[in-house]
């Protein structure tokens, strides 16, 4: 106060001060700037009205803050200490004053209740175009940043909750599929234990953990692999007995000069290919399988063709169920585990009428259905089925293949090791597999269940007809046996 100082006064006290400065002070009669307002209690100090004086369109409160009004336009809301905003719009483009000693202190927004302090707006509409959040280098070091962006699509909002602390040395974070994140040991790469050396191929040991050995080796050097060996001589090198259970498809011509065959462990096999002798009106016999004609039905041999030498067709009589088969000895078989069937067939009669065909292993010698067997059967239709029968208790596969007449197939059924499943196989000529379907029941297995092993082929009706051909016929184990 100086003593050129201007005192207004109401009702006796001071309202305002010109100072000799020629600073204003209302409500104080001290004024450091040409302007100074204070206010003694709770309060707005400063307050701009509308055009109508309908409204505060400005409003400074008692401790400075900006509870209403605009800047170039937009709300002010939370900046510049703001805490008026009360559109969702505003909310959104406003940060609070710093007032927890941080640069920038994100606050709730008063009267929205809302949880999304800050959002970051994509800022075009092209692939890319999200916005992104950056924390650069030290300036000394340059400008090169990192942060996090948004994909281009999401399919459904996702907040992520932090830990409530921080993890141990090696722990990542993990989310439970809901949005929390929490701290997980993993244990290796990807959650993978354990340790190999170079070249050895890595294989599981125990869940989530991996091993190698020396006898399953990769020779990158030389692009070789060695089963059993660790220093292979060849692209595979096998030091050990092997053994393959399927087809095994040569490229080339197999050597066996080169072989040694004196380890091989042989097993027993019946094969035939149906060539027939030189002279023979007839297919003679092919031990141990033979041809007996059923009801005066006959055999004949047909002209190979580029893919199948050896061609047996079965024909029936005008007898009723007659037809033939060729077959073991009915009691040959007894199903232990490890039996397969094969055979390559053609079906001749349209829609299968009248017609029946049964191959594998069987024990019938008539159209009558088999006691006991393993087979597969065509049954007065083209629908392809496997059966099991146990004493005349019988299982029929759920599902059927539909074969076409005048079509070469191959058939192949396999009993499991301990005879408790059976699969069967039916592939195209070109080996492409059309159908698979499996029995686990009525398997004949017990004594005085024995059973043959070939085909048969019937038709009920009284006209001469052909009923099917087989170019090849085969049974193998896939267990070792006494021999």
């Amino acid at each position: 106060a100086g003593a050129d100082d201007i005192i207004f006064q109401t009702a006796s006290a001071e309202r305002m001060r010109i100072l000799e400065s020629g600073n204003i002070g209302i409500g104080t009669s001290t004024s450091s700037a040409p302007l100074t307002i204070r206010r003694s209690n709770t309060g707005n100090a400063f307050v701009v009205r509308n055009t109508g004086d309908t409204s505060d369109v400005f409003v400074i409160d008692s401790s400075g803050l900006i509870t209403t009004g605009t800047w170039n336009g937009s709300t002010i809301s939370v900046s510049y200490g703001g805490t008026g905003a009360t559109t969702a719009s505003g909310a959104r483009t406003n940060l609070g004053a710093a007032s927890s000693g941080v640069n920038t202190d994100i606050t709730a927004i008063q009267g929205l209740n809302q949880q999304n302090a800050i959002q970051i707006n994509p800022y075009g509409t092209s692939s890319g175009n999200t916005g992104e959040i950056r924390f650069l280098e030290l300036s000394a070091n340059g400008t090169n940043y990192v942060g996090f962006k948004a994909p281009n699509l999401i399919g459904n909002n996702v907040i992520w909750t932090l830990p409530n602390a921080d993890g141990t040395s090696g722990q990542v974070l993990t989310t439970d599929g809901s949005g929390n994140l929490s701290w997980t040991t993993i244990s290796g790469s990807g959650g993978i234990g354990g340790s190999i050396s170079t070249g050895q191929v890595a294989f599981g040991t125990a869940s989530n953990t991996i091993g190698g050995s020396n006898n399953l080796f990769w020779d990158n050097t030389n692009t070789r692999l060695g089963v059993g060996t660790n220093s292979p001589q060849n692209t595979l090198h096998v030091s050990g007995a092997a053994r393959i259970t399927g087809n095994l498809t040569l490229d080339t011509p197999l050597d066996f000069r080169s072989v040694d065959l004196s380890n091989i462990f042989r097993r027993p096999f019946i094969f035939t290919d149906f060539l027939g002798a030189s002279g023979a009106a007839t297919l003679e016999a092919h031990i141990p399988l033979d041809y007996v004609a059923i009801s005066s039905g006959t055999t004949s041999k047909i002209a190979g063709e580029p893919s199948h030498p050896g061609i047996q067709r079965i024909t029936s009589s005008t007898t009723a169920n007659s037809g033939g088969y060729v077959l073991t000895d009915i009691t040959a078989f007894r199903i232990g585990g490890g039996e397969v069937f094969e055979i390559v067939f053609r079906h001749l009669v349209a829609s299968g009428t009248n017609t029946t065909i049964r191959m594998g292993f069987i024990d019938t010698t008539t159209s009558a259905d088999a006691v006991d067997g393993v087979y597969f059967e065509l049954a007065n239709n083209l629908n392809l089925v496997g059966k099991t029968s146990n004493n005349s208790t019988r299982s029929t596969t759920g599902t059927s293949y539909t074969i076409s007449t005048n079509t070469w197939y191959r058939a192949r059924l396999v009993v499991n090791s301990n005879a408790t499943q059976v699969d069967f196989y039916l592939f195209s000529e070109s080996g492409t597999q059309l159908w698979t379907s499996s029995l686990t029941t009525n398997i004949p297995t017990a004594s005085g269940r024995e059973t043959g092993l070939g085909f048969i082929a019937t038709n009920s009706g009284t006209t001469a007809t052909a009923l099917f051909d087989v170019d090849y016929l085969a049974s193998w184990y896939t267990r070792d046996l006494t021999r």
